[in-house]
């Protein structure tokens, strides 16, 4: 991608590239230490605080004890699901370490790993940080709400996709053979960002006219697909998830909330207590400072694909993103039977923009000041986190669907739903007794065994 530039930071005086040097490097020490502090959150807890990943590392030891003939209460299903790349890791990393200590390797891993593709995709072309692009990523592609979702193949995936728009538009030439591994590799990360990357590979197909060139890249994982969706029951979908909408003004208002929690405040429920009854001054201007943050990148979103359309500056990454802006609009989960659909589809919107304008340049420092509010949430959610293993009640999905609780729930997660799951896969490496507990939902290799499929008391994110 090559920026489209009207705001740089480096302009019109001598002392400016100072100036610009020093925003740099304290917006990128900011994100720097943003992840450290996520890092510290997951070690620091008893198991990493991210809401489903305590299932996925459940799921993962089963995967292990499966292979190593263990009788165990779930079969390996027999065609391809683009949801496992959490699942195999764990399996691997529980054949050396016990299943907490392998989720928190594998949480800090892809902090790590994920910081650095934010790093690379960062840079200029002198190779020096914007580093308020590098915070700004941070925010929207790894520490956001999917992320406290614990939907860690989802999260994967993002990370590859942002790799690879940052590589495909620096190599000098293109490579059938290396694009059909990434789609397969993003295939088994998460099927939203696979179908990013196919409408990606798509426009720049036409855009360069090698239509066949793009039929060879996507056939392979389009077939993959086909055979997954004949076979896969995806049972997984509660409608209880999905909101209730009272009119036009209940929906628009709901889609704007969605856009608003692309914001860096999270509110996480444990012990039955949001935010809202444990501190309320850091509620509210968490709140106000999300919907800041929404407003502010909602509307560089727009700015962008403006100006990029009255200058006729249209390329794949435009048209891409305003492919992934109108999903993320209508949101047809309820029509594909997968959660948070428009949601997941909202974050590579915004990180086109990201990578592919520089322009609103008070726009983009502003933001990039309301992702710094990150550092806050962070700090604020290590020291009042609960340290060891949590009990008590947990909220039901239903509460958002409560006129008189719905506003105490805003930006809410639950961090500890699944602790039994991981709990359960912790006492069997311990004991050496092959786990026994049922799976939480089925949307990823794994079936439960001698059952039908039965309706999940909870939603599944991570599909």
């Amino acid at each position: 991608m090559n920026p489209v530039s009207d705001g740089s930071l480096y302009q019109n005086s001598a002392v400016e590239p100072d100036v610009g040097r020093r925003a740099d490097a304290l917006f990128g020490g900011i994100g720097l230490t943003s992840l450290l502090l996520a890092a510290l959150i997951n070690l620091a807890t008893y198991a990493p605080p991210l809401q489903d990943f305590n299932e996925w590392v459940y799921q993962g030891y089963l995967v292990k004890a499966l292979f190593l003939g263990a009788n165990v209460p779930v079969v390996l299903k027999n065609w391809p699901v683009p949801n496992v790349v959490t699942e195999l890791s764990i399996a691997g990393l529980t054949s050396v370490f016990t299943p907490i200590v392998a989720a928190r390797i594998f949480a800090t891993l892809y902090l790590a790993s994920s910081g650095a593709v934010m790093w690379l995709a960062s840079q200029r072309s002198d190779k020096s940080l914007d580093g308020l692009k590098f915070l700004l990523l941070i925010c929207l592609a790894i520490i956001h709400p999917p992320y406290w979702t614990g939907e860690t193949n989802y999260q994967v995936g993002l990370a590859l996709l942002v790799f690879y728009f940052f590589y495909s538009n620096r190599r000098e030439s293109e490579n059938v053979w290396f694009d059909i591994v990434y789609s397969l590799l993003l295939f088994a990360c998460h099927a939203m960002c696979l179908a990013v990357f196919l409408v990606y590979v798509g426009w720049r197909s036409i855009f360069r006219r090698r239509i066949m060139y793009g039929v060879a890249t996507v056939l392979p994982v389009v077939a993959l697909l086909a055979w997954y969706a004949l076979l896969d029951p995806r049972k997984d979908f509660d409608p209880g998830s999905v909101p209730h909408f009272s009119g036009i003004a209940d929906y628009v208002s709901y889609r704007a909330y969605v856009l608003a929690k692309v914001g860096p405040y999270q509110n996480l429920v444990f012990d039955n207590t949001s935010d809202f009854d444990r501190f309320r001054p850091i509620f509210w201007i968490g709140v106000a400072v999300n919907f800041l943050m929404g407003a502010c990148m909602g509307l560089f979103f727009a700015i962008w694909v403006v100006r990029s359309l009255a200058r006729r500056a249209i390329s794949p990454e435009l048209l891409t993103g305003i492919v992934c802006g109108l999903v993320a609009i209508v949101n047809p989960a309820g029509i594909l039977g997968i959660s948070n659909v428009g949601e997941r589809f909202l974050y590579p919107a915004l990180i086109f923009a990201v990578l592919s304008f520089d322009g609103a340049s008070i726009l983009r420092r502003f933001a990039g000041c309301l992702s710094a509010f990150q550092v806050v949430v962070l700090l604020y959610i290590l020291v009042t986190i609960p340290k060891g293993a949590v009990r008590g009640e947990i909220p039901a999905s239903e509460a958002i669907n409560h006129p008189g609780a719905r506003y105490q729930l805003l930006f809410w997660h639950r961090p500890f739903m699944f602790l039994p799951q991981i709990e359960a896969a912790q006492a069997a490496a311990t004991s050496g007794a092959p786990p026994t507990s049922p799976i939480a939902f089925e949307g990823s290799v794994l079936l439960a065994r001698h059952s039908e499929p039965s309706e999940p008391s909870e939603p599944e994110h991570g599909r």
